[in-house]
């Protein structure tokens, strides 16, 4: 029988003897204990519900040093501290407080398991493990370099009903069951109801193909009048990419035995840890040589018509122009995952579970056990992947179906698409540009040349969104003046944005611009400081996207209608938006918007500044420019599907009356896009365009400290 010595602060000496059946604790002869800052040698005969002791958590040092673990890769004691704590509810509790559980409560993770009636024990070691006398394959080594430092622990529970143990008898239990279980059937060994963490700052890996839900986005190129042939696109909801996804940050992974079969086992992300993410689209469980191609997945979601692949561009003697568009979707899409995990595995939250499964080892078939093995490596492919789960796996919670059911959707751009007749003609012509918030820009040379993008392939998101709103306008403009002769189609118009650190007063405006679209949410009190984000759809279809230019007789509106809805979208876009909140002047009081457009300022007490009185008049030139353009857009609409009306459709590719109207059309919409440069504000158009028409679809989706909603629109 192994026997520990122990010494205490108060140099007090007694002695634990562990099982015959001993853990590592045990095969290590000449230990020596010695606790640190606590007399504990005379209350060994107490029970842990009742040891009077002043830390609960025990901290001490073990000498020698000795090797744990099925391989004996693990070193425990020696210069390496650790930690006995006792977890228990207090013995005399305060009226009304809640109980406490043993782990912080996770909405998407596991039991926290209450301390009503069971104390629990912990024995927690830190552990080295190197690197050199072994390999990146070995359980729990999940990071690089030459030494790896974690902790290890292991939770024994004791309920009320079975009596209390001593406290010697409870540190004979801890130093007897520790060990860290590095194979299956040492998974399977574990008691039931003991628990092991694992606490490491490493990464996680997962190889193989996964979905993202798609929001996909064909415009038209503004100022285009070649062509009145719209090309007809059936858009695709969701994107298969295939890739390995790379995990970086502080991990929890905790291992408990509910059954005596049965493993739950969670991977936790630490409170106040940093998450990198990186995705590689050349590691793949199928990769031909060259890596993953990104992008015949992504012109898939144009329907399935579009042949356009990494290889078919290179066919066309194309490679660079395929490289370039193959990186920019990688890096998409890296971008992507990363707001979207950083969202939603809170950093301000307590340990947020990121994957969480039950695993009968009864039931697992060969399949589940490689997963399994994997799962110890780091490597959790076989496991949130795309397919069903091998037999005997359940699946909790994996942060990457999250991410699907909250919306946070890859925007797909495909800037200038619908002006050609052939998508492979577009794809020679194209470029691809990606947003600090991952979405995708696609867009011909025409488009970029527009645009005014810059050569690298990062753009800025507010940038993009400006350009999406003229095109979206260009795109519902072209559908709609070409009458019957155009295809049934659907416009989609788009506001996203994304706060890694919110504060009150975006959260506010987040909450603001829902109430403007009909939906109020309840915010909470705090804490802030984590991340935040919202998604706001517009759909439109044929009927209802010609209703944002004509009237119910088919007439245009005139432009005081554009210039009401123009004030209001500013007002309604900048409210709760302390930076130029004052811009919701526009709206509130005629007088003010009187003496900008008039020149006449009279004797009016301005409650801006002058800096801000400038910018005021500014916002107010642009939206009446706006107002004007639009006018003379809807205008030009009424015209020309008068004149399809009464011709043709075959004959209007060449009728130079109905090409001159449509070059007309081409040059108001590129004036109405010059008007706003420069007086863009976040949100503006998503509300100019709602206030015009109500959509034929859509939604509004907010998320913000592990909570999200999403509504439907109208």
């Amino acid at each position: 029988m192994a026997t520990i010595n122990i010494t205490d602060s108060s140099a007090a000496q007694a002695s634990i003897d562990l099982a015959t059946s001993a853990s590592d604790f045990g095969s290590n002869p000449a230990s020596a204990l010695r606790f640190i800052d606590n007399d504990i040698v005379k209350m060994l005969d107490l029970t842990i519900d009742q040891a009077p002791l002043s830390n609960l958590s025990l901290g001490f040092s073990y000498t020698p040093s000795f090797a744990v673990g099925a391989d004996s890769k693990f070193t425990v004691g020696g210069a390496l501290t650790s930690t006995f704590s006792i977890f228990r509810r207090p013995p005399h509790p305060e009226a009304g407080a809640p109980l406490p559980n043993l782990f912080p409560s996770d909405p998407l993770g596991d039991d926290p398991l209450s301390l009503s009636d069971t104390c629990y024990t912990m024995l927690q070691c830190a552990v080295g493990l190197n690197l050199e006398a072994t390999d990146k394959s070995s359980p729990y080594a999940f990071v690089g370099g030459s030494k790896l430092q974690a902790s290890a622990s292991i939770y024994l529970p004791y309920p009320k009903s079975s009596g209390y143990p001593t406290l010697k008898t409870a540190l004979a239990e801890a130093f007897s069951n520790y060990s860290i279980p590095t194979t299956r059937l040492a998974l399977a060994a574990l008691p039931e109801g003991h628990i092991f963490t694992y606490d490491v700052s490493g990464t996680l890996t997962a190889t193989g193909k996964f979905n993202l839900v798609a929001a996909v986005n064909p415009t038209v190129s503004a100022g285009v009048t070649e062509t009145i042939e719209l090309l007809s696109v059936d858009v695709g909801p969701e994107v298969t990419v295939g890739g390995c996804i790379t995990l970086a940050s502080d991990f929890q992974i905790r291992v408990r035995k509910i059954g005596a079969n049965s493993l739950r086992i969670g991977h936790y992300r630490k409170r106040g840890s940093t998450l990198t993410v990186t995705f590689d689209a050349g590691a793949s469980v199928d990769a031909t040589a060259g890596g993953v191609d990104l992008i015949a997945p992504i012109f898939k979601l144009l329907g399935s018509g579009s042949d356009v692949s990494k290889q078919w561009l290179e066919q066309q003697g194309a490679k660079d122009l395929a490289d370039d568009i193959q990186d920019s979707l990688t890096k998409a899409v890296q971008q992507k995952l990363s707001i979207a995990l950083d969202a939603e595995t809170d950093v301000t939250a307590s340990d947020s579970s990121a994957f969480l499964f039950d695993f009968d080892l009864a039931e697992l078939d060969t399949q589940g056990q490689r997963a399994l093995d994997a799962l110890l490596i780091g490597d959790l492919g076989q496991l949130i992947m795309a397919g069903p789960l091998p037999k005997g796996i359940t699946k909790h919670a994996s942060v990457l179906d999250r991410i699907r059911s909250t919306t946070h959707t890859l925007s797909v751009n495909f800037l200038g698409v619908l002006s050609y007749a052939d998508i492979t003609k577009y794809a020679l012509q194209s470029t691809a540009k990606y947003t600090e918030n991952g979405e995708i820009a696609l867009m011909d040379k025409a488009t970029a040349s527009q645009t005014a993008v810059t050569a690298t392939p990062l753009v800025a998101s507010q940038r993009l969104h400006h350009v999406l709103a003229d095109l979206f306008t260009a795109t519902v403009s072209y559908h709609c003046s070409a009458g019957n002769a155009a295809p049934d189609f659907t416009a989609i118009q788009q506001f996203y944005d994304y706060e890694r650190k919110v504060d009150p007063s975006t959260l506010g405006w987040f909450r603001d611009l829902a109430i403007q679209l009909g939906k109020e949410y309840q915010l909470p009190g705090g804490p802030f400081g984590g991340p935040a984000w919202m998604n706001i759809l517009l759909t439109y279809k044929k009927r209802d996207a010609m209703l944002l230019f004509l009237d119910s007789s088919g007439h245009a509106r005139p432009q005081s209608d554009f210039v009401i809805i123009g004030r209001r979208a500013m007002a309604a876009a900048v409210e709760a938006n302390p930076v130029v909140g004052y811009l919701a002047h526009m709206q509130e009081s005629e007088p003010y918007w009187d003496a900008i457009v008039d020149k006449d300022p009279g004797n009016l007490a301005w409650p801006m500044n002058g800096l801000q009185k400038t910018e005021f008049g500014m916002a107010c030139f642009a939206v009446g420019s706006w107002a004007s353009s639009m006018s003379k857009v809807s205008k030009l609409i009424e015209q020309m599907i008068t004149y399809t009306g009464s011709h043709d459709a075959s004959s209007l590719p060449a009728d130079k009356n109905f090409l001159d109207l449509r070059s007309q059309l081409a040059s108001q919409l590129k004036q109405a896009s010059s008007k706003l440069v420069g007086t863009w504000v976040p949100g503006w158009s998503i509300f100019a365009v709602y206030f015009c028409h109500a959509p034929s679809s859509g939604n509004v989706a907010l998320g913000f400290l592990k909570q999200s909603f999403i509504d439907s629109l109208p």
